[in-house]
C-alpha cells in the first residue's frame, strides 16, 4: 500500500491508502477470527529531507514472520500471537492456526475494523469474511482498497509546509536517545536510509533465501549465481 501513498508525493500532496485483508484478529476479548490486519499507509511530503512514510499493519507480527520462527524451531515473542482459545502462545505452530494479536490492544483490532470497513463498504467490496479466509484463501474479485489524496496547498503554503517537516523530522533525530540505541528516525527514515544503501552496494540476502530462488531457478531453467551477503 505504500506504493500508492508515496504517488501522491509528486504531486506535492499527502498521501494515504489502505486495504482490507484477509481475516486473522479477534475483536478484542474474542477468539473467532472476523478482523484483518487491514493496514494503512500515509505518505507525507518534506522538503531536504526524506518523505515522512508511515506503512504499518495492526497486528504485532505477519503469519510470514511466525512461520520462519517456526521453521527454525524458534519460540515467538509472547506479544505476536494467541492459540485458537484466545491464550498468549509462543509456539508458532499454534500462532498459525490461532490469532494475531493486535497492536496496542483494543486500540489495535479498533483501527483495523475502521480501516476494514474504509476499504470495503465504501466501494461495495467484501468484509471479513465475505473475502474469505486463511485456510480457503481470497474470492477474487472481491477486495477492496481506500486511497486518499489530500493538497495541501488548499491548506497551506506548499514550501512553509514542507520546511516545518523537515523541522520535524530533524527534531525527531535530535531528541536524546536511550541506552543503546545509535540514532532516531522518522516514520520511513531507516528505510530511506536502507534504499540508499541497497542502491549502491546491492539487496543482502541469506542462505535459506538464496536457496529458494536457485530452486526456483533450477525448476524454470533459469540460472541463479548470487552469493549471501550481496
Amino acid at each position: 500500500m505504500v506504493y500508492y501513498a508515496m504517488q501522491a508525493l509528486d504531486a506535492d500532496l499527502i498521501g494515504g491508502a489502505g486495504t482490507h485483508a484477509l481475516p486473522s484478529l479477534a475483536p478484542w476479548g474474542g477468539v473467532d477470527k472476523i478482523v484483518g490486519i487491514n493496514p494503512l499507509a500515509v505518505a507525507i511530503p518534506a522538503a531536504a529531507e526524506p518523505p515522512i512514510v508511515m506503512d504499518a499493519a495492526f497486528s504485532h507480527s505477519s503469519h510470514g514472520k511466525i512461520r520462519i520462527y517456526g521453521q527454525k524451531g524458534f519460540a515467538i515473542p509472547p506479544t505476536w500471537a494467541f492459540d485458537t482459545q484466545g491464550r498468549l502462545t509462543t509456539d508458532a505452530a499454534e500462532a498459525l492456526s490461532g490469532l494475531l494479536q493486535p497492536i496496542g490492544g483494543y486500540k489495535g483490532v479498533g483501527l483495523a475494523i475502521v480501516m476494514g470497513l474504509l476499504s470495503s463498504l465504501l466501494s461495495g467490496a467484501a468484509y471479513g469474511l465475505e473475502l474469505g479466509n486463511m485456510v480457503d484463501g481470497a474470492k477474487a474479485g472481491l477486495d477492496g482498497h481506500f486511497l486518499l489524496a489530500i493538497n495541501i496547498s488548499a491548506f497551506e503554503d506548499l514550501a512553509r509546509f514542507k520546511k516545518r517537516v523537515d523541522e520535524v523530522v530533524r527534531g525527531i533525530r535530535a531528541g536524546r536517545r536511550a541506552e543503546g540505541v545509535d540514532r532516531l528516525y522518522a516514520p520511513g527514515g531507516l528505510e530511506a536510509e536502507l534504499e540508499t544503501a541497497y542502491r549502491r552496494d546491492g539487496i543482502p540476502l541469506n542462505d535459506a533465501t538464496l536457496a529458494g530462488l536457485r530452486a526456483v531457478g533450477r525448476e524454470h531453467g533459469v540460472p541463479f549465481d548470487c552469493r549471501a551477503g550481496g
